[in-house]
């Protein structure tokens, strides 16, 4: 009996469905241009190459050609003619442009901007920085497109390297013609104009520290639709004499202000929009603050508005990863996902929760009270937990009670700094942390010579104490820096940790992807293995 060949199941595909998967492909490119891993020009190639009916699915498809304009792929090959290609196959489709346009002299530019001109009526997304190395009069013929009407453009995010903005753009750009437009950043000195018709549609905008925050606050009354707003702010949110700002759709409020005074002012000026708004509120301290006790008024202003955007959220959306980063002045709480990212519209999930306060007022903050009061501290799993600039202690700070909720985490990210002011605690007090722990995480350890007994790093010593009051961890993880190019690999010996028989020990290079762990389980009676340089990697195990 002749065996039957099975088709494929990718060949049952229907070819609509396969032309909205690679359409699917194409959607990251306008969200972070500069961090596309796998660039969607790369992907759709790749995929045109598979078979002889992928091929022509994509080849067929001007629209998705249309979302293939990769400045920064077109600039790495070596002649124009694919970018040529690509152009000649979007046909009369919407087109996205993203990427970095660099040297003026490049021939590669000359064809963009003369491609833009004549195609600027049908382009939907433009994502660009400009890194030009021109003239104000180059620039001015670069981007004189940004002077008329953008009947389909609905993303704009641009990025311009230059002084004299005022000189290079209007402030009524598009002509005041922009129907279809709802996202829009311009992320450098420069101030578009308020009175815009096109900004009664947006959903998505940035306003830099050039708009005073009266302005900004007034513009806002024309936004009823936005969803996600960025603002940097400066002086003045007390200058504001207009009703309090309600926008019933945002989902994440972003702002950057150089003193907390700012920050309270501003925000007390907007209403949570309801209970599913993320806030990103960092504040900088780029200038002198208020001496105390004069300013202990204003930050709690500050936490008491911060705190009516930020429980209704936690109730909806309750955090299993908090971050902590401290300095001298500022206290920094990420919640909802791993490290300092801000939200983006177009990529909700990775929104984070992110709160600034002062340090020196953290004994006295109501804020860090409902935090460490709250159930849902009792549910959090992972803790990255920072610091780079200088030794502390947990007393003083008064942070302790906080450490203590935290009765569910399982995994700790810290460094030395961190372990050593813990380890100075008292004992007892010591011992009621973290019940569950499981995995210690570390990254740029202070280890990279050998170390004597008298020197045991604070790693070591809360391994050790963990295995004494009988709630040994199971796994430990270093990320090392990635060494300069230029400068020999440092040697490392963690030969001490061979004596936490049981314990995984995992190790990489800062960057590489947790594939990349080497493992060693310690206790196998090969402490060699615990000698090495990041040159001269671990057997994996």
């Amino acid at each position: 009996m002749q065996p039957t060949k099975k088709a494929s199941p990718t060949s049952l595909l229907h070819e609509e469905l396969l032309w909205n998967i690679f359409l699917e492909i194409t959607n990251d490119a306008l969200v972070y241009p500069w961090q596309i891993e796998h660039r969607p020009i790369i992907v759709i190639r790749r995929c045109s190459h598979v078979c002889g009916r992928w091929r022509s699915v994509i080849l067929s498809s001007s629209t998705i050609w249309g979302r293939l304009i990769d400045l920064d792929y077109f600039h790495k090959q070596k002649t124009d003619d694919w970018m040529k290609e690509v152009v000649s196959r979007t046909g009369s489709a919407l087109l996205w442009v993203y990427g970095i346009v660099g040297h003026y002299q490049d021939a590669r530019n000359h064809f963009l901007s003369t491609f833009l001109q004549e195609n600027w009526r049908r382009i939907q997304g433009l994502v660009v920085s400009d890194r030009l190395f021109s003239t104000l009069e180059q620039r001015q013929k670069m981007w004189a497109f940004l002077r008329q009407p953008a009947p389909r453009l609905r993303w704009a995010d641009l990025m311009f390297d230059f002084e004299y903005m005022d000189e290079l753009l209007p402030r009524l750009l598009f002509a005041d013609n922009a129907p279809l437009l709802t996202d829009f950043r311009i992320r450098n000195e420069y101030k578009f104009s308020t009175d815009a018709l096109w900004i009664s549609n947006l959903c998505v905008v940035t306003f830099g520290f050039e708009f005073h925050p009266s302005e900004v606050l007034e513009a806002l009354q024309r936004m009823p639709r936005l969803e996600y707003l960025q603002v940097y702010i400066g002086h003045g949110a007390a200058d504001y004499r207009g009703p309090t700002i309600i926008l019933p759709k945002l989902r994440m409020l972003q702002f950057q202000a150089r003193g907390f005074l700012d920050a309270g002012t501003f925000l007390q000026r907007i209403a949570p929009s309801g209970a599913d708004c993320c806030l990103f509120a960092a504040v900088y301290l780029l200038e002198p603050t208020v001496p105390f006790p004069d300013n202990g008024e204003y930050l709690n202003e500050y936490e008491a508005v911060v705190a009516k955007h930020f429980m209704p959220y936690s109730s909806l959306h309750l955090p299993t990863v908090v971050t902590f980063a401290v300095t001298d002045d500022i206290f920094t709480l990420g919640f909802g996902g791993q490290g300092f990212v801000p939200g983006h519209p177009a990529a909700p999930e990775r929104q984070v929760h992110y709160i600034t306060l002062h340090t020196p007022s953290l004994p006295s903050s109501l804020l860090m009270e409902k935090f460490y009061s709250s159930a849902w501290f009792s549910r959090v799993t992972e803790l990255d937990f920072g610091t780079w600039y200088f030794s502390f202690d947990f007393n003083q700070l008064e942070i302790v009670p906080t450490l203590s909720s935290f009765s569910s985490l399982k995994t700790f990210s810290t460094n030395d700094v961190i372990l050593h002011a813990l380890l100075r605690l008292p004992s007892s007090l010591t011992a009621t942390l973290f019940p569950v722990l499981t995995t210690l995480q570390m990254s740029n350890p202070n280890t990279p010579q050998p170390r004597t007994d008298s020197e045991e790093p604070p790693h070591h010593r809360f391994l050790q104490f963990r295995k004494v009051i009988g709630r040994p961890l199971s796994v430990f993880e270093i990320s090392f820096p990635k060494p300069h190019m230029d400068v020999e690999s440092p040697s490392y010996n963690m030969e001490y940790l061979e004596v936490h028989s049981g314990l995984l020990f995992r190790w990489k290079i800062a960057g590489e992807g947790p594939e990349q762990y080497r493992c060693y389980r310690c206790g196998d009676g090969h402490p060699e293995r615990l000698r090495f340089n990041l040159a001269n990697p671990l057997t994996i195990s």
